[in-house]
C-alpha cells in the first residue's frame, strides 16, 4: 500500500473504535498494521515503513506537518491527511527499543531508513509536537465524536511524550497481560492485576505509579480483557530487534545470542543446527546457529524463529562493537556504552573512514586487523569512555545523555533481588545526559566533582532501608538491607558420586543430583568420612602414650611448622600426628594435669592411619603406678580403651623401679611468620565480598554472568583492577576452597552447604567452608546470642581469622575462618552448629583424596563416548620448546587430548591409542595424561620435612576434586612461587605429608622429585 492508502486504513480504525466522552487512543503496533493490511506483522511493518520512505523528504515529518497546518486552515475540513505520520511515531514506541529500555529514536530512526542512532530524526523537536497538537485540536472539535483526547507531552520526555502517552502500554507488555488473563482464571480485576504486577513484573509496575499513567493502563486493562473473553491468548511473533552477535575467538565464528526474559520460561525453542530446547529460569543467555555464512549474517542479517510465536533479528549492521563476556566465553554484541571498557570493533570496509576519523578525533589509538573477510575489519583493544559521544554515535551505540529522557541508572553493586542491595554494597549512579554538580540523596545534598559521570553510593555509608538519588538526570529509588539470612543457606548444587567396582566416579555438578552418594562443597554425603582423633591440652601437664605392650614414654607435640607459619598456636593435640609411628602400637594418648593430677585420655584405634616417621620420646616407667591408682578417675575422649587395665597391670609388674628419671625437653625449631598471609580479615576483599552477596541471595545461587558483574565491581571499588578481570581465577579459588559448586550446564553458581570440615595433622583445627551469611560470622563470635544453644557453643570455641595475600598484596582468597574447640564439648559443639545451619564433618581433605581414580583408570575419571562431540575440533600437541599447544585437526581418532567447542563450553575428550576408546574427560586430566605419555612424569616437587610442601607447575592445573583435597589439608589457596633457575611458576600446597603425596604422585602418574621447596622455589 502507499501511505494514502496506510492513512485511510489508519483512520477507519480510529473511527471504528472510537466512542464519544471515552478516551481515544492512537494505539498502533505491529499487531494492529497486520490486521489493517492483511500481511504478516513483519511484512506489514516492512510495507508501512516503505511507504513512509517513498513520501518523506530530508525532514522525515515535514510534509505531514505542513498537510497538518494546511487542512486545521481549512477549518478541519475532510479528513485528516497526517494520521500516518502520527502512526509512525507511536510504532516506534510499540516496537522493541534498539540498544536498550531507551532506544526509542534508534527504533525511529530504523523504521525511517535512517541509520539507527539514537538521536531525533531531523525538525522531530519541532514538526513532531505540531502535529499532535492538530490532532487534539481536531478531537476538541470536529474528531470530539470519535472521543476524548490523551495525547501529552511529558517532564522527562518533552518530544517523545506526545507517542509514548498513546504507546505507553506496549504489544509486549499487552503480552504479559494475557499471562495475568490465564493466571487468575476468569477471576480479572484491574486491582489484582496491580497486585500481580507488584509482584511478578515490578518493572512494568513501576513505569504506571502515576495517575495518569493508571488511566492509560485502566484503559488497556479494559480493552484486552473485552478481547480475551472473545479471543482468548493472542500468539503473536514477537520483533527480533533484541538479537545480538556473539564470536568465538577460538572457531573464529559467529552465532546469534537472545537474552532471556520472562516470556521466553518455560518454553520450547530452536536454537538452530537441530537442537531444541525448553528456556529454564538459570538461562541468562541462548545461542542461536544461523543458517548463513558469516559474511552474509554480517552484511544482510537473518531472522530465526525461535518459536511459533517468537523470531529474533541478527546481523546486517554495519560496525558490530564487541566485549569479553562470561556467558558466550568469548565476545558479545553490546549495544549500549555506559561505563569506561575494552571493545573490539567490526567495522565494514565502506564505513571504516568515518570510524578512523571519529577514532583519531577523540585521540584513540586503534590496532587494525584483518578478520578473513574481504569486507570486514577488525579493530582490537579499544578503550572507549561513555563521554566520548561522538565515537559512540558513529559505533552506533547508546550512552549516557543521547535520549532526552536523561535517566540516571543504577549500576554495579551487591544486588539481591529486582532492587535490593547489602549495606554496603549500595550501586553507583550512572549519570546520563548534562552532568549534575551536586544530587540528593535521601534529600541530603551531595557533591559530585566536575568530570564525575558516577556517584558511589557505597562509600556514603548508607543506613538499610528505601533510598533515594535525585539529580537533573531524573530520579532513582532502592533499598538495602542488612542481611537476608539468620543460618546458611546453600545453593543446591551437589556432584554426584557413584560406587563402581570398588572406586568411585565424580559426575558434573547439578541442581538434579539423585545419586545416594554426593559432594557439596566440602559437605560428603553418602560417604563415611573419618572423624579426627583430637585432645587437647593444658599449659601445666604432660603428654604421655601407653603402648600396648605396657611402655609409658612422655612426648612433646608441637604445633605443625605451618601452622606455626600463621602464628597459630592450637591448644589441642592431633593425636596420629603427634604418635607417628612407634614399634609397639600405641593403646591410647594420655594428658596429666602435673599441679591437679587429672587425667584426660583418647583411645588409638588399631587400624588408624598414621603419618610416617618417628618421633622423639623419653621412656616413664615411673609414671605407670601413679597411672594405674587413678585409672578409675580418668576421663575419656571418646570410648575408653577395652584392655588399658590389663595393659598397666602387666606395666607394673614388668616396670624397672630402680631406672631414674632423666631431664629432658624437645627443641622446637623457629617458623618464620609469613608475609602473605594477613592475620585476621581484610576491611576490601572482594574475595570476601562475592561470597557474602552469593550466601545472601535467597536461593544460594546466581547466573555467572551475575557473579561476574558483581566480582568486577568489588574489584574496581577497592581499588584492585587488576583483579577485575580475573572472575574465573576467582571462581576456580572459591571451588576449591569449597566455598561454591558451579553447574556448567545452566551457568549457574551455588553456594555449598556451610560446613565446618576438620584439617588433616592440624592440632584439632577446624576451617568453615561454604555459605557464609554475615548474621552468620556474627553469631560464631557471640557467647551471649538469644539462641541457647548457640551461645553454649560460642563459649566452647575460639574462632581465628587468616586472609591469604598474593604476591602484589592483593587478596588471593577469602577469609580463611579457622575454629578450635576442647573436644570434650563435642555435642555441644555439634548442637549450636545445626542452628547456625552448619554442619559439622571429620577429615574430608584425607576421604576426597581416597575416592579420586587414578588418570589411567578412563572408566571412572570420564565417560566413554560413541561419537565425536562436535563437528570442529583440535588436538594437543607438543611443540619444539616442550610446550603445548592446540592444532585444528580434521578427524580425531589420533591419540591424545582432542578439544570440541560446544554452544555455552568446550568438551574435552581423550584417545589412548589408535584404535582406543575416546573418552571424555576434564580439560586437567587430559594434560596430566597428555605428559605422562610423553615421558613427563617428574613435574611433582615434594617436600616431606617439618615443611610438608607440594609445589605442582602453574601450567598443568590439578584436576578440580583432587586440588580441593589438597586445599582442604590448610583451608588456604595454594601460594604462587618462581623456580629460582628458569622463572617457571609453581603452584604450592601446604600441609602436605609423606604418604599424601605418595597417593597424589598415584593419581596423577607422577614420581614426585623430592628437594628442598624454600631453596628451590622463591
Amino acid at each position: 500500500m502507499n501511505l494514502t492508502e496506510w492513512n485511510s486504513k489508519l483512520l477507519d480504525d480510529v473511527r471504528s473504535r472510537g466512542r464519544q466522552g471515552q478516551r481515544l487512543y492512537l494505539y498502533v503496533d505491529r499487531d494492529l498494521l497486520a490486521k489493517l493490511s492483511g500481511m504478516p506483522p513483519q511484512a506489514a511493518v516492512n510495507d508501512f515503513s516503505r511507504a513512509f520512505r517513498v513520501s518523506m523528504g530530508i525532514e522525515p515529518f515535514r510534509r505531514g506537518a505542513q498537510a497538518a497546518t494546511a487542512w486545521r486552515r481549512s477549518g478541519f475540513i475532510g479528513d485528516p491527511p497526517f494520521v500516518a505520520h502520527l502512526a509512525m511515531t507511536v510504532l516506534a514506541v510499540t516496537e522493541e527499543p534498539i540498544g536498550g529500555s531507551h532506544g526509542i529514536y534508534a527504533c525511529q530512526n530504523g523504521l525511517l531508513g535512517l541509520p539507527e542512532t539514537p538521536s531525533a530524526p531531523p525538525a522531530y523537536g519541532t514538526e513532531v509536537p505540531l502535529l499532535w497538537s492538530i490532532w487534539n485540536s481536531w478531537l476538541d472539535g470536529p474528531g470530539s465524536v470519535y472521543g476524548v483526547k490523551t495525547a501529552q507531552a511529558h517532564p522527562h520526555w518533552s518530544l517523545q511524550g506526545w507517542a509514548r502517552s498513546q504507546g505507553l502500554v506496549r504489544f509486549s507488555d499487552r503480552l504479559q497481560l494475557d499471562d495475568y488473563f490465564a493466571a487468575t482464571a476468569g477471576k480479572a480485576s484491574f486491582d489484582g492485576l496491580l497486585t500481580w504486577l507488584r509482584l511478578r513484573r515490578p518493572d512494568l509496575w513501576r513505569r504506571f505509579q502515576e495517575e495518569p499513567a493508571l488511566d492509560i493502563l485502566r484503559d488497556v486493562f479494559d480493552e484486552e480483557a473485552a478481547r480475551w473473553s472473545r479471543e482468548g491468548r493472542r500468539e503473536q511473533v514477537r520483533p527480533g530487534r533484541q538479537g545480538l552477535l556473539q564470536y568465538d575467538n577460538w572457531t573464529r565464528s559467529f552465532n546469534g545470542a537472545v537474552p532471556v526474559d520472562d516470556a521466553m520460561l518455560n518454553r520450547t525453542v530452536d536454537l538452530g543446527d537441530g537442537e531444541q530446547r525448553v528456556v529454564e529460569e538459570s538461562d541468562s543467555l541462548l545461542t542461536v546457529v544461523p543458517k548463513v555464512p558469516d559474511e552474509a549474517l554480517l552484511r544482510d542479517g537473518v531472522e530465526h524463529r525461535l518459536a511459533d510465536a517468537l523470531v529474533k533479528r541478527f546481523g546486517g549492521e554495519t560496525v558490530y562493537v564487541m566485549r569479553e563476556d562470561p556467558l558466550v566465553n568469548g565476545l558479545l554484541q553490546v549495544r549500549t556504552w555506559t561505563r569506561t571498557d575494552v571493545a573490539d570493533v567490526l567495522v565494514r570496509r565502506d564505513w571504516l573512514p568515518r570510524v578512523r576519523f571519529a577514532l583519531r578525533a577523540a585521540g584513540i589509538e586503534a590496532s587494525e586487523h584483518p578478520s578473513g573477510m574481504v569486507d570486514w575489519i577488525w579493530l582490537k583493544g579499544i578503550e572507549l569512555s561513555p563521554i566520548q559521544r561522538p565515537v559512540l554515535e558513529c559505533l552506533r551505540l547508546a550512552h549516557p545523555g543521547t535520549s532526552d529522557e536523561r535517566q540516571s541508572v543504577l549500576q554495579g553493586g551487591m544486588r539481591l533481588g529486582a532492587n535490593t542491595y547489602l549495606v554496603g554494597g549500595e550501586p553507583d549512579v550512572l549519570f546520563e545526559g548534562d552532568q549534575p554538580t551536586q544530587v540528593k540523596v535521601d534529600d541530603a545534598p551531595v557533591a559530585v566533582e566536575p568530570g564525575q559521570h558516577q556517584l558511589s553510593l557505597s562509600d556514603l555509608v548508607l543506613a538499610p532501608g528505601r533510598h533515594s538519588v535525585e539529580s537533573l538526570s531524573g530520579k532513582l529509588s532502592f533499598q538495602s538491607v542488612e542481611y537476608v539470612h539468620e543460618t546458611a543457606v546453600a545453593g543446591g548444587i551437589s556432584v554426584p558420586v557413584e560406587r563402581r567396582r570398588g572406586a568411585y566416579a565424580f559426575g558434573s555438578a547439578t541442581r538434579s543430583c539423585a545419586s545416594q552418594a554426593s559432594l557439596a562443597g566440602a559437605s560428603l554425603r553418602g560417604v563415611e568420612v573419618t572423624e579426627p582423633l583430637v585432645i587437647r591440652r593444658t599449659p601445666v601437664s604432660e603428654v604421655l602414650i601407653i603402648t600396648e605392650s605396657g611402655e609409658v614414654s612422655e612426648i612433646h607435640p608441637a604445633a605443625p611448622w605451618w601452622l606455626r607459619t600463621l602464628d597459630l598456636q592450637p591448644a589441642a593435640i592431633d593425636v596420629l600426628a603427634a604418635i607417628r609411628i612407634t614399634s609397639s602400637p600405641v593403646a591410647c594418648l594420655v594428658i596429666r594435669n602435673t599441679r591437679s593430677g587429672s587425667t584426660q585420655a583418647i583411645a588409638v584405634p588399631p587400624s588408624a592411619q598414621r603419618m610416617q616417621g618417628k618421633v622423639e620420646t623419653q621412656p616413664r616407667p615411673d609414671a605407670i603406678p601413679s597411672l594405674a591408682l587413678t585409672l578409675h578417675s580418668w576421663s575419656w575422649i571418646g570410648p575408653p580403651h577395652a584392655r588399658i587395665r590389663r595393659i598397666l597391670g602387666q606395666a607394673m609388674q614388668a616396670r624397672n623401679p630402680s631406672r631414674p628419671r632423666s631431664s629432658w625437653s624437645l627443641k622446637q625449631s623457629p617458623a618464620p611468620t609469613r608475609t602473605d598471609v594477613s592475620d585476621g580479615p581484610l576491611v576490601n576483599n572482594p574475595f570476601d565480598d562475592v561470597l557474602t552477596w552469593l550466601s545472601e541471595r535467597e536461593h544460594g545461587r546466581a547466573p555467572v554472568q551475575a557473579f561476574t558483574a558483581s566480582w568486577e565491581w568489588a574489584c574496581m571499588r577497592h581499588g584492585f583492577s587488576s583483579l577485575a578481570a580475573r572472575w574465573r581465577r576467582a571462581l576456580r579459588i572459591l571451588e576449591e576452597l569449597g566455598h561454591i559448586e558451579r553447574d556448567y550446564d545452566t551457568m549457574q553458581i551455588g553456594v555449598a552447604p556451610a560446613t565446618l570440615v576438620a584439617l588433616p595433622a592440624a592440632s584439632g583445627l577446624y576451617v568453615l567452608t561454604g555459605s557464609r551469611p554475615l548474621r552468620l560470622l556474627e553469631r560464631l563470635n557471640d557467647p551471649d546470642d538469644r539462641d541457647a544453644l548457640v551461645a553454649e557453643a560460642a563459649s566452647s570455641w575460639e574462632v581465628h581469622v587468616r586472609t591469604p595475600m598474593d604476591r602484589g598484596g592483593c587478596p588471593a582468597g577469602p577469609q580463611a575462618v579457622y575454629v578450635e574447640w576442647d573436644p570434650a564439648h563435642r555435642d555441644g559443639v555439634r548442637l549450636g552448629l545445626e542452628r547456625l545451619g552448619v554442619g559439622l564433618t571429620g577429615l574430608l581433605a584425607d576421604a576426597l583424596l581416597a575416592m579420586q581414580p587414578g588418570i589411567r583408570q578412563l572408566d571412572l575419571v570420564g565417560e566413554q563416548l560413541t561419537m565425536s562431540p562436535g563437528r570442529e575440533m583440535w588436538l594437543r600437541y607438543r611443540v619444539a620448546n616442550g610446550s603445548f599447544e592446540w592444532a585444528p585437526v580434521s578427524s580425531d581418532a589420533a591419540p591424545g587430548l582432542h578439544c570440541y567447542r560446544l554452544r555455552h563450553r568446550r568438551v574435552f575428550a581423550w584417545r589412548a591409542a589408535l584404535g582406543a576408546e575416546l573418552v571424555q574427560v576434564e580439560f586437567a586430566v587430559g594434560e596430566w595424561l597428555g605428559r605422562a605419555a610423553v615421558g613427563k612424569t617428574n613435574l611433582l616437587l615434594a617436600d616431606e620435612s617439618a615443611r610438608r610442601l607440594l609445589a605442582v607447575p602453574a601450567s598443568v592445573p590439578l584436576p578440580k576434586l583432587l586440588a580441593r583435597s589438597l586445599v582442604l589439608r590448610s583451608g588456604l589457596p595454594p601460594r604462587e612461587a618462581l623456580s629460582r633457575t628458569d622463572g617457571s611458576s609453581y603452584q604450592v600446597y601446604e600441609n602436605v605429608d609423606a604418604h599424601t603425596i605418595g597417593l597424589v604422585a598415584r593419581v596423577l602418574a607422577q614420581v614426585p622429585l623430592h628437594t628442598d621447596i624454600t631453596t628451590k622455589l622463591a
